[in-house]
């Protein structure tokens, strides 16, 4: 059975926007809407490694100043603060009161669902059998009764006595946000809607009795208890990936919440009162109102500002976006313009979702991969955990340098460590489980700030080097490991001066001595192992585009040898390599990696300038695109229409598809409004999907109508 679209695009009347001029939800990424877009913006990329900001000028495209500094994962807020301080005073006063938009990017949300930090939040599964709900391992749970067909017809009644017992229960177990999904919700979200009612009224009956708890008070009003129903929040018919979605979106909300409250305060103090939006995983923009209603939306929110950044930095039209961050490096596909989305929605750890992202793809190779050197294999490798790179830790802390200067013996167990590691206080951690070793670390490092692997272990009086207690500590984020990274090598070289030199090439000479070589040589091994590694990765990346599965796993052991004989050539073969699309780099690193990557591959390489930034830019330049699809079946003698929050029933199929295009046009400007969109334009497309049972005969499957608006976000005129 062969499958067949045909297409029909809504005339115009219909698919002009509210104003005329604006580029088609169909135009690239790349697209100068710069030009309809006037005042001065704010754009800040809180990162995994460094929190970056830019003020651009829109009148005129171009970046007016920049800051980089160190991300505070405890405290977003922190790093952002200090950011700002170093940007706004790059500028004048004029320039700062005339920011009419703010536009932020943040690994907040995706590293919240990897820790496991959030809200306490009860999931309330409708009609799910016991085999999806296996699949689902979040905590408290309740399952109800209930159930509707895939057309959406009710198959069993609503059980409303173990809603309200289900609610009752989370109440009294101190949840502070509910998440409600029903198996079939997104062709029927009655139940759901109903579920939320009830939680409602539960809310409000324990707070008149006086066992209210922590509930009563402010959080009893019940707009202050976040209740995410799954329909609501994503049209994906799997219903896990939909529970999943719904349950991590209602932890995610406070934490949202206070990241605005604390962002907008330091906003005021400087002086800028524009609003405030955020980048999806998507690349698009949506406003403070939606963020905190849906924050799943901001998974891989960064990744996706440093796509969007490097496609409107480089005018790229086709090709790769390579981002070199401190702790990862991303890559992105352009293609005529747009960029490509994951069709399976995000995932997170083991949590698949049905949030809408960017395709990236992420390893672990990035400026701040430690560099180990193995004595055993004498051999190099770089990654995958990140450290905090030596001429950091001495711009901050100068006295670093005398440790890396002190002759280290060459014996024992001193061999297992590496010879520039340094531990620094982050935080102060206070869990009742603590070692007594682990604590006598944090009391030393409270007192004298970054100490040496070696001084620590003789220190606390570890049996060796390498028995020291660190990795709770490191995992829980109580101390940083410092050590020699990639981006102390090109300080040595002097290609980067972001911080201490010399701290970098101390550390260098440390790791030259143990390996029996030169400072010169073994920065030279460090980088061709570094070459290897990213270009094994980019080959895998462009080879697989379109490919899946065993394929993958394949191609990946082909790029490992195909780049292993490029890097590490020998005598008798000598083998070349071309990339034949454009690679983009961007992240601090950027222009000295791109300009070695030469030496082993022929391609058309494009290192924009503010490549620095480009997230930061990618925060501030993306628009607002909302996607809004309903799809009309056959139903009894008729055809039913799954539109948002109701089924609509019709007799006749041009009826149906004449309502519904007027349908998804309103929810999508409704849609982009909230988002924060000012001017905007709509493309609404019907689809007849027909099946082909024999050459002479289709028989009618569905339409699929679907409204896709891009739009200008609202920006302040001062």
């Amino acid at each position: 059975m062969k499958y067949k679209d045909k297409e029909g695009r809504v005339n115009t009347g219909i698919t002009d926007g509210p104003e005329t001029g604006m580029p088609s939800p169909e135009s690239p990424v790349s697209d100068s809407t710069a030009s309809e877009r006037k005042g001065v913006g704010l754009g800040i990329d809180a990162g995994g490694t460094y929190t970056d900001a830019v003020i651009y000028e829109f009148s005129e495209n171009r970046v007016l100043a920049w800051a980089k500094s160190p991300t505070t994962h405890e405290d977003y807020a922190k790093g952002i603060r200090e950011t700002l301080g170093i940007l706004l005073d790059k500028v004048q006063d004029h320039v700062v009161l005339g920011i009419g938009l703010v536009s932020l990017s943040t690994t907040l949300a995706t590293n919240a669902i990897v820790e496991d930090t959030g809200g306490r939040v009860g999931l309330i599964l409708i009609g799910y059998d016991p085999y999806n709900v296996r699949k689902i391992g979040f905590e408290p749970k309740a399952t109800i009764r209930g159930r509707h067909s895939i057309e959406g017809d009710e198959m069993e009644p609503l059980d409303e006595k173990g809603a309200r017992r289900a609610a009752d229960d989370m109440l009294r177990a101190g949840v502070d946000a509910f998440a409600v999904s029903s198996e079939i919700g997104v062709r029927n979200p009655r139940f759901e809607r109903r579920v939320r009612e009830i939680i409602r009224e539960r809310i409000e009956l324990r707070g008149k009795t006086p066992d209210g708890g922590a509930l009563q008070g402010a959080m009893l009003r019940r707009s202050m208890v976040p209740i995410v129903l799954g329909s609501e929040l994503t049209d994906e018919l799997n219903c896990v990936k939909r529970a999943n979605s719904a349950y991590l979106n209602a932890r995610l909300i406070p934490l949202v919440r206070d990241l605005f409250f604390s962002l907008k305060k330091i906003l005021s103090e400087l002086s800028v009162t524009a609003p405030v939006m955020v980048v999806k995983g998507d690349g698009s923009l949506m406003s403070e109102a939606v963020a905190v209603s849906n924050p799943i939306e901001m998974v891989l929110s960064g990744p996706a500002a440093s796509a969007v950044g490097g496609v409107w930095l480089s005018g790229a039209k086709s090709g790769c976006i390579v981002d070199m961050g401190g702790t990862t490096t991303d890559v992105a596909f352009v293609e005529n313009g747009f960029l490509k989305y994951s069709k399976k929605g995000a995932r997170i750890e083991s949590f698949r979702t049905a949030v809408r992202t960017v395709d990236v793809h992420t390893f672990g190779l990035g400026g701040d991969s430690h560099i180990v050197y193995e004595d055993g294999a004498k051999r190099v490798t770089i990654g995958p955990r990140r450290v905090a790179p030596l001429c950091w830790l001495a711009a901050r802390y100068p006295s670093v340098l005398n440790g890396l200067d002190r002759p280290r013996k060459r014996k024992g167990d001193e061999l297992l460590v590496q010879p520039a590691d340094f531990f620094l206080l982050r935080r102060d951690g206070k869990r009742r489980d603590m070692h007594p070793q682990e604590q006598t670390i944090l009391e030393i490092l409270r007192e004298e700030g970054p100490v040496h692997i070696l001084d620590l272990s003789r220190r606390v009086g570890a049996y060796g080097a390498s028995l020291v207690r660190t990795e709770r500590l490191e995992a829980f984020g109580d101390v940083i490991r410092a050590g020699l990274t990639p981006t102390d090598v090109l300080h040595a070289k002097g290609e980067l001066s972001l911080w201490n030199q010399e701290a970098s090439k101390r550390g260098v000479a440390l790791y030259a001595k143990r390996a029996g070589v030169s400072p010169k040589r073994f920065m030279e091994t460090v980088l061709e192992e570094f070459y290897r590694t990213l270009l094994a990765q980019l080959f895998w990346f462009v080879l697989n585009e379109q490919e899946d599965g065993g394929k993958r796993e394949e191609a990946g052991s082909f790029c490992d040898r195909l780049v292993s004989h490029i890097v590490f050539p020998k005598k008798a073969v000598e083998i070349s390599a071309s990339i034949k699309i454009p690679v983009v780099f961007i992240g601090a690193p950027a222009k000295s990696i791109a300009s070695g990557l030469k030496n082993y591959v022929q391609a058309e390489i494009n290192v924009p300038e503010y490549h620095e930034v480009a997230n930061a830019v990618g925060a501030i330049t993306g628009g607002v695109t909302e996607n809004v699809t309903v799809l009309i079946r056959m139903h009894h003698d008729g055809f039913v229409a799954y539109a948002p929050g109701e089924n609509r029933y019709y007799s006749k199929l041009e009826d149906a598809k004449r309502e519904i295009v007027g349908i998804v046009r309103e929810e999508a400007e409704k849609r982009a409004r909230r988002a924060g969109a000012k001017r905007f334009g709509i493309d609404i497309n019907v689809h007849d999907r027909e099946a082909s049972v024999t050459d002479n005969e289709r028989i009618y499957l569905e339409t699929v109508v679907t409204a896709r608006l891009n739009g200008i976000p609202s920006i302040v005129e001062h």
